[in-house]
């Protein structure tokens, strides 16, 4: 009988493990109103560092939408940015009024330029399953 009381007790731990498991991934990859929404975000080790100017991450097992910093921008900017994955999705997103603009996805290096409206942004990166995450950031002349 204590046998099967083991087995049971196993068992049941192990589903519960799967479930929560599960339940912490990030199904909103691709959905824009998710993402809006969203304020999850974990990874088994991260590193982040915030100067004046810019702004640094670095993270292992990366899943959720990380809110970064909310920015003024001017009309179509250009950012200097880095972002590099190893396995998994990512991308950096700029959210206005419950509206996403993608700024890049997956490998990127250098300037990328936005046709935007002036205002004010939320800056969030956006991961799925990625297993190493690097992104830098300079925002010098955008306030926040």
């Amino acid at each position: 009988m204590k046998k099967i009381k083991s087995v049971v007790l196993l068992t049941l731990a192990a589903v519960i493990c799967l479930c929560f498991a599960a339940c912490g991934e990030f199904k909103g990859y691709d959905d824009d109103d998710a993402i809006a929404k969203s304020s999850s975000f974990s990874s088994t080790y991260s590193v982040e560092s915030k100067l004046l100017s810019s702004y640094s991450l670095s993270a292992n097992k990366a899943n959720g939408v990380k809110r970064i910093k909310d920015i003024k921008i001017p009309k179509d900017p250009e950012f200097d940015l880095t972002l590099t994955l190893e396995g998994g999705r990512c991308k950096i997103v700029l959210v206005k009024d419950k509206k996403v603009y993608k700024v890049c996805e997956g490998f990127t290096a250098g300037p990328v330029t936005l046709t935007l409206e002036a205002g004010t942004y939320s800056l969030r990166l956006v991961a799925e399953s990625a297993a190493k995450v690097k992104f830098t950031f300079k925002y010098d002349g955008y306030g926040g």
